[in-house]
């Protein structure tokens, strides 16, 4: 115990600027081969600049929205410096670097949870290694998407539901910081909007009624209204383009981990890796579009009843489904890498490491759960974190399973980490102290 003291106490210099070390870690990422496509499916990089040009012209044209308002206003900051250029180069280089200060913000924000409610150094120490060792929210801010700024938005959010869970005294800023920082992160990621039903019972019925609450339950409607209308008035995209991903969301779903249970390479396109599963769900998609199309029929309740049959046809299949779904979409896998002609010990050796670390994560939830579970009270603030992470898993369950759906969650997984450890390790101090105080006398 004490070398690992001795250990913390000499890397405590990680924990004074979390931020700054964070933006520098980007800095070095950025020259490793290991990153996503740079501009994704180029949905953000083709909305932001159509948004731009709608600015200009007088908040008039078309602006394609597939994916949620907040993404596009969010890189709207460095796109408007980026277009003095007017190159894909400078727009992504805008984008990036502001995409790491966003991760760096996250990380120094959650970093200052930890000082405020007295976390111990070293406790803090193994929470930045953690983080670190495995960067994943660093190699998500290497692309235009909208992994950074979700990043930003859940530790924002998480910020304020502790602190005010845990604080003594009540402030206004709080609640309305909690409030924008989720509806902004709903906009960000609409798949999570389940948890807009459960966010006003929990500020509201979980704690004691007071104005500042009222106030919160407002700002939060008011927002989320006032987003879903702006997306409304701005959005020009297909009705059609966006009922056609739920329709293959609706058939992937039933066909994931169907016939190849333990094939969990991500599934991009008919590859030479392309899985039975994959092409099986492809056959079945081509079908439904066929008989939709000849029976004049609505494709999107077409796909979404053949799913719920399946389901009840196949109880078994649906519940192992579920099961290993939870399991893969939380265990990364490196696609490049595992296509790639590299060696197998350094493809398996790479992902059993990253693996490794990332089920310390997947761990903490289910002893975080068991906290919460044994002593409601101290530990009330886990319940609408634990909440938060299991509304993942609704999109992962009955659409597509993919590790970028949980990962807005981190922020929440790792502050129950740190404090499930320092309960931990306070109740140990005080267990041991008595026989110490035994020894000396």
């Amino acid at each position: 115990m004490l070398k690992l003291n001795k250990v913390s106490t000499r890397l405590s210099w990680l924990i004074r600027y979390p931020a700054f070390l964070t933006f520098l870690v980007c800095v070095l990422f950025y020259f490793l081969p290991f990153k996503p496509k740079p501009f994704g499916d180029g949905e953000y990089h083709q909305g932001t600049l159509q948004l731009l040009q709608f600015i200009r012209h007088g908040f008039s044209g078309e602006v394609e929205v597939t994916k949620g308002l907040f993404t596009l206003l969010y890189y709207v900051v460095p796109y408007s410096f980026a277009s003095l250029w007017n190159t894909e180069k400078m727009y992504l280089l805008f984008g990036l670097v502001y995409n790491w200060l966003a991760v760096s913000a996250g990380v120094g924000i959650m970093f200052k949870l930890f000082r405020e409610q007295g976390l111990s150094e070293r406790l803090q120490v193994f929470v930045f290694l953690l983080l670190n060792l495995f960067p994943i929210h660093v190699y998500y801010g290497m692309g235009i998407l909208a992994e950074s700024s979700a990043f930003l938005l859940s530790s924002l959010f998480v910020y304020f539901l502790v602190t005010i869970y845990k604080g003594n005294k009540e402030s206004y800023l709080h609640y309305v910081g909690l409030s924008l920082s989720l509806a902004f992160f709903l906009s960000v990621r609409p798949n999570f909007m389940p948890y807009a039903l459960l966010f006003l019972p929990i500020i509201l019925l979980m704690k004691k009624p007071s104005l500042y609450r009222s106030i919160a339950a407002g700002v939060f409607v008011s927002a989320v209204c006032l987003l879903v209308l702006m997306e409304k008035k701005l959005d020009h995209s297909d009705a059609e383009f966006k009922k056609f991903q739920l329709v293959k969301g609706f058939v992937w779903s039933r066909y994931e981990l169907r016939d190849e249970p333990f094939n969990w390479l991500p599934q991009h396109g008919m590859d030479a890796f392309a899985s039975i599963d994959y092409k099986n769900n492809i056959k079945k998609r081509v079908e439904i579009i066929k008989v939709c199309k000849e029976q004049h029929l609505d494709m999107q309740e077409y796909a979404f009843n053949w799913m719920v049959q399946d389901i009840k046809m196949h109880p078994g299949l649906f519940m192992r489904q579920i099961f290993l779904k939870y399991f893969q979409s939380q265990t990364f896998v490196v696609t490049p890498l595992m296509k790639s002609k590299a060696n197998g010990f350094l493809k398996w050796g790479i992902h059993v490491y990253i693996n490794i670390l990332n089920y310390v994560l997947l761990l903490s939830v289910f002893y975080s759960a068991w906290l919460w579970w044994k002593n409601k009270r101290a530990f009330n603030y886990f319940l609408p974190l634990l909440l938060f992470y299991a509304t993942a898993f609704i999109t992962i369950f009955f659409l597509h399973s993919e590790q970028r759906y949980v990962f807005p969650t981190r922020p929440a997984v790792l502050v129950m980490l740190a404090f499930a450890l320092h309960a931990f390790f306070s109740r140990k101090a005080i267990e041991v102290q008595p026989s110490v105080e035994r020894d000396n006398g």
